[in-house]
């Protein structure tokens, strides 16, 4: 700055501080009481580094951080094909939780192998979530740890970089083998699929054309518990493609492993007993990588000041050079003095007086690459007073102040939360225990595998298979068809041999075997049937709003059932209400228990999924939920989140939770602390404080007691506003 004629910016107001550091470090707005305690403290020589410390230590911290490597990461639970991505997630949250070594981590999730549902092996994940996909894996992971992007080089020579297609298979020898997440089934897994596939056949041949269905998925359900993971260890060899158009190689040729830059990393003399990924994982998450360090380093300052020392900081190349070379070599060395503590590492930013700068005012903008004053050196610019033409009058950017940024769709879903409930950081939605129903399967029989995947499929073994009724009874029963387009699938023709009753007692025509099915299931039962029927507890209002099942989908009102817990919750089709009531018939011989719960499990167990931090709503959250409104990831791709404004941001602040679940309610805390103050004037403190942390201006207070004088709501007006306001939007 000083070679530049320029100053840092001035330290920011303790109110401005205070909001940074919960929003950057814990993802949330402080509570009322801890912005209070914040700001009635006096010792300010150590009070900030005090509250950077006690950040650092809480359990929001994981939380928070827990979204930053999920969306690197690309961590969902749920990855297709009736696979979970439950243990991968759950390993993610205990490797921040327990701050793991960066180096150590990037390790264990490269060489991973074995069941993924063992205890502390969810690690495996990492290849899961890219199962059939190991081409793109190795890319993935080139791009997230050493920062360089090969993508292009899998199907032809880099046209923008050194990499050819050649040394991108070279890279993938390391990984081959690691597509395959099927870990060999033992005895009783064998027996479980014989057993069920005798008794599929037996059930086509039934009136229960869902039966067989139905066990298949039992079953698959019980098989994939029990034999997803990684058992290869890498090949350290692969063939080229049968197209490859180069001179270098020959089509189809073995590869043997090899790195494209830094130190080579030599493959043991026993390749086929050890593998060769051990190798790999070594080589990337290795000190002497030169380009390992630099990301992690980067990608922590950029989450902490808004911009890297390199940008982007994923598409690195041998001649890309830092914003201030000297300070991204010194915060390397930091980095590898520090071995590789994250937490550390943040520590020694958040306390830098950097980061206790102001932001600066004028809009971010990358120099010119046209422009002949500026330096060369200069990346970043800040725009000059002239909105028409900002490059005018422009000065140099060099990390003055941390940029500021409008909040995540999971920092503003939390800090809304946080309104409502104190104790957010701690709630959380009660799952099941997976990883004890996988230790029991391993020690069951094939035979008690089968038993409860019948009992799941709603059946009974040996139990009498009723034959479908004769054509010709079924002629007696049914006329001609009143229609002659699919009911269900408007526009398509009925076969005249798929028929049914509908209520009235008149013949309805089908297109497809799917589709009468479907019909008969939504039909009620028989009154006669009805009347035998025990009394049963109503239904009351569902407490979900999209559909479990199928995370994302609307539900529909009429389709419910209750969860273990006595709650009303609704499905998106009768299909996952189905699969619902499968899931819930207990295993014979598993209990629940907390005895596996990892570190991150508080046992502040809650059921309003509209109370709970943003990593318990889902990963990735539902679409339309709120979170997803603002730009958070679906997971699909690396660091798919954005910032972009939209319409439907702006109406789901107006009518959305904000309006249901915070002014609409009198009992919320909000509201309750607002009404606490005596006088008008001491309302709004209040609310400036809990909802904005800083106490208002004397022109605030005279332009808010002007504007609620006549409102029949005051406090929820007050509320309303500040909450839609820029301010609260905004990590200044």
């Amino acid at each position: 700055l000083k070679s530049y004629n320029l100053r840092p910016n001035k330290i920011a107001s303790e109110e401005v501080f205070l909001r940074r550091a919960y929003l950057k470090i814990i993802g949330r707005i402080p509570t009322f009481e801890e912005a209070e305690q914040f700001l009635e403290n006096r010792d300010r020589s150590q009070k900030k580094s005090d509250l950077v410390d006690s950040l650092l230590g809480s359990h929001g911290y994981v939380s928070h951080w827990f979204h930053f490597w999920a969306d690197i990461l690309r961590a969902k639970e749920n990855l297709g094909n009736r696979v979970s991505g439950r243990p991968y997630i759950d390993y993610i949250r205990e490797s921040i939780a327990t701050n793991k070594p960066y180096d150590n981590w990037v390790k264990e999730m490269l060489s991973a192998s074995g069941a993924m549902w063992e205890k502390g092996n969810g690690a495996v994940g990492y290849f899961v979530r890219d199962r059939g996909m190991q081409l793109d894996n190795m890319s993935n992971t080139v791009r997230i740890f050493l920062g360089t992007s090969l993508e292009c080089a899998q199907c032809h020579d880099h046209p923008f970089d050194r990499w050819t297609q050649k040394q991108f298979y070279e890279m993938a020898a390391f990984t081959e083998g690691a597509g395959n997440i099927r870990i060999r089934g033992e005895e009783n897994i064998n027996v479980l699929g014989r057993l069920s596939r005798d008794e599929e056949r037996r059930l086509n041949r039934g009136d229960d054309t869902g039966a067989s269905r139905r066990l298949s998925n039992a079953t698959r359900d019980i098989r994939e518990l029990v034999t997803t993971g990684l058992a290869s260890m890498g090949k350290g060899k692969i063939r080229l493609p049968m197209d490859y158009q180069y001179d270098n190689a020959k089509p189809s040729e073995e590869l043997k492993a090899n790195t494209i830059f830094g130190l080579a990393a030599e493959l043991d003399e026993n390749l086929e007993m050890t593998g060769s990924r051990t190798s790999y994982a070594n080589w990337v998450a290795s000190e002497s990588n030169p380009r390992f360090t630099t990301v992690i380093v980067n990608r922590l300052w950029k989450e902490v000041f808004g911009l890297a020392l390199i940008e982007p900081l994923d598409n690195m190349f041998d001649d890309t050079m830092a914003t201030d070379r000297e300070l991204q070599l010194h915060l390397e060395k930091v980095m590898v003095a520090l071995d590789y503590d994250l937490k550390e590492f943040l520590r020694i930013l958040y306390n830098t007086q950097a980061f206790q700068r102001e932001a600066p005012k004028p809009d971010l903008m990358a120099r010119d690459a046209k422009d002949n004053v500026m330096p060369p050196e200069v990346k970043w610019v800040l725009a000059g007073p002239n909105i028409s033409a900002p490059t005018r009058g422009s000065i140099p950017y060099f990390y003055q102040g941390p940029i500021m940024e409008r909040m995540t769709g999971e920092q503003l879903w939390d800090s809304l939360v946080t309104l409502n409930y104190p104790d957010v950081d701690t709630r959380q939605l009660k799952r099941g225990d997976k990883y004890s129903e996988y230790e029991r399967y391993l020690e069951m029989s094939g035979e008690e595998l089968f038993a409860i995947a019948m009992k799941r499929a709603g059946l009974q073994i040996g139990a009498e298979v009723k034959a479908p009724p004769k054509n010709n009874e079924m002629a007696a029963k049914l006329g001609d068809p009143i229609n002659t387009e699919c009911p269900l699938k408007p526009g398509r023709a009925i076969d005249p041999s798929l028929l049914a009753l509908n209520e009235k007692g008149e013949t309805i025509g089908f297109c497809c075997r799917s589709c009468l099915n479907r019909f008969k299931s939504s039909q009620p039962a028989p009154a006669s049937t009805a009347a035998t029927k025990p009394a049963t507890k109503k239904f009351g209002n569902p407490i979900n709003s999209d559909c479990p099942i199928k995370p994302g989908r609307p539900v529909d009102p009429s389709i419910l059932a209750f969860n273990d817990d006595g709650d009303t919750v609704a499905f998106c089709c009768k299909s996952c209400l189905n699969q619902f009531k499968q899931k819930q018939m207990e295993t014979p011989g598993i209990a629940k228990n907390s005895s596996s719960a990892p570190s991150h499990d508080y046992g502040n167990y809650v059921k309003d999924r509209n109370s709970v931090r943003a990593s318990e709503v889902g990963s990735p959250a539902p679409n339309g939920h709120l979170i997803r409104e603002f730009g958070a990831s679906s997971r699909d791709q690396i660091e798919g989140s954005h910032k972009q404004a939209s319409v439907t941001q702006v109406l789901n602040l107006l009518n959305g939770y904000v309006e249901k679940n915070l002014l609409k309610n009198d009992k919320v805390r909000i509201l309750d602390i607002v009404k606490q103050g005596k006088t008008v004037d001491s309302k709004i403190n209040k609310a400036f404080l809990a909802v904005l942390n800083r106490e208002p201006s004397s022109s605030e207070i005279r332009n808010f007691k002007d504007a609620i004088r006549s409102s029949e709501h005051p406090e929820k007006d007050l509320i309303w506003v500040l909450v839609n306001s820029h301010e609260f939007l905004f990590v200044q």
